[in-house]
């Protein structure tokens, strides 16, 4: 008996061993017509005997391009298009994987669609490759990022907390707050357009690497002089600090949804600690919490301190803060650390004693914050 025989017969039960039964062949899901519609494919080959589907491809991938699902994360890989084919595994998860993560906009649409508008929706239509959009630079064709902020993100914390306030309706905060579009259907919500893709997401990863402003718009300089021309486009210090905001806020909507939808994070602890950079002073907050089995420590927000650094003005800004983040923060929050600092400490004005007050249920403290390594 050939060895590989030998392998599957010693895994089968004694019975079947005993009657010389094997295991059937691996079983090929029949293609199901009515997918053809359902998923926008179409029937590339069929056995020449049976007439039965061999092959169907993806219609998506031939008239509309591929999509980025995560267009804010810089690719280590240059996208395929290769337009996606299936061969006689016919299976609707594999359809709806495939759709979700490389045609999720136009998918998105094509769902909402009657039957006969979908029979008709690759109808006259230009294969992508034959379209001026794939032979362009892809910042000129790609749709833009956009991502939706909820009013108090940029109503309070970013045009308030993050301008001191005798800056409130100067040249500065105008321009700043210009970036932010409040949307046609719903006046408490707001959105942000980013139009060249790939300098945002440039800019993006050097920022998160500790580089200044002026650092990233130099790298970015230098890599344009080596390359040449490659879709950055023109970056300048005020780019950068504009998407550095726009970030900001993206970041911060998601750590709300996060606090606010998750069910279940049920609990998180409060990191203080008060910090002076190049003169100015910040009120450093992180958030630590537990999402599918996993312990995440955030840098939540570096708040700039204008006035005196009180225990009650740091306590302001922190709940102010947490009020818009996660508004019953002070039923989940179950911690508070900061950095030893007397204001911070304080047994009857510091700031964890102040947060403490405001906790219905018992909190631990802990005087003394202690830092991960890679924090």
């Amino acid at each position: 008996m050939p060895l590989h025989v030998a392998r599957r017969v010693h895994k089968l039960p004694f019975h079947h061993v005993q009657n010389g039964l094997m295991p059937p062949a691996k079983h090929h899901m029949p293609f199901n017509k009515a997918h053809i519609t359902e998923f926008g494919l179409k029937i590339m080959e069929r056995d020449p005997n049976t007439k039965a589907v061999v092959s169907v491809r993806c219609q998506f991938c031939v008239f509309n391009g591929r999509e980025e699902l995560h267009p804010e994360k810089v690719r280590k890989r240059a996208k395929t298009d290769k337009i996606m084919s299936w061969q006689r595994t016919f299976r609707t998860d594999y359809y709806q994987k495939h759709l979700d993560s490389q045609h999720c906009t136009v998918w998105a649409t094509y769902q909402l669609l009657s039957y006969d508008q979908k029979n008709v929706f690759f109808v006259d239509v230009k294969p992508f490759k034959e379209t001026l959009p794939h032979h362009f630079d892809s910042r000129y064709t790609e749709p833009s990022l956009v991502f939706t902020i909820e009013s108090p993100i940029v109503d309070v914390i970013i045009s308030q907390m993050f301008f001191n306030p005798a800056e409130q309706d100067a040249p500065g905060q105008v321009r700043a707050l210009k970036l932010f579009k409040q949307t046609l259907s719903d006046a408490d919500m707001y959105e942000v357009a980013i139009k060249n893709r790939r300098q945002f997401q440039l800019c993006i990863s050097q920022i998160s690497r500790g580089n200044s402003f002026r650092q990233v718009v130099g790298n970015l300089t230098s890599i344009k002089d080596i390359i040449g021309p490659s879709g950055i486009g023109s970056v300048t210090v005020e780019v950068v600090s504009n998407y550095a905001r726009q970030i900001s806020a993206v970041s911060l909507q998601r750590l709300m949804i996060i606090l606010r939808e998750n069910k279940s994070i049920w609990a998180f602890s409060l990191a203080n600690d008060a910090s002076t950079h190049w003169g100015s002073s910040y009120l450093d907050n992180r958030i630590r919490f537990q999402l599918r089995g996993k312990l995440y420590d955030v840098h939540a927000i570096a708040i700039p301190m204008f006035e005196q650094h009180t225990g009650i003005n740091m306590f302001r800004l922190v709940t102010r803060f947490l009020d818009i983040i996660c508004p019953i923060w002070r039923q989940k929050l179950l911690g508070v650390a900061s950095d030893g600092a007397s204001v911070m400490t304080g047994e009857f004005q510091g700031v964890v004693t102040r947060i403490e007050k405001e906790i219905p249920h018992k909190v631990r403290s802990d005087r003394r914050m202690r830092r991960c390594a890679n924090c």
